[in-house]
């Protein structure tokens, strides 16, 4: 992950401009479907961000996940 993403606080999914100067785009909207058969499961994530800017953005997408302790 590029060193300047590394301190923002993300929680569930952000879209951070390729632009520097500009804010993260905000999250607005996350549906999580989980369909399980057995040992299988399938996990569908969707999210919709709200671009307030005048122009269309180049953003990078970022979902940090925690670490599980063994």
């Amino acid at each position: 992950m590029p060193e300047r993403f590394r301190n923002l606080p993300v929680t569930g999914g952000m879209l951070v401009p390729s632009t520097p100067a500009l804010p993260p785009v905000p999250l607005k909207h996350t549906d999580v479907q989980i369909a399980v058969v057995g040992p299988i499961y399938v996990a569908t994530l969707r999210q919709r961000f709200h671009n307030s800017h005048t122009t269309s953005l180049e953003a990078t997408y970022i979902f940090r996940c925690r670490r599980m302790r063994r």
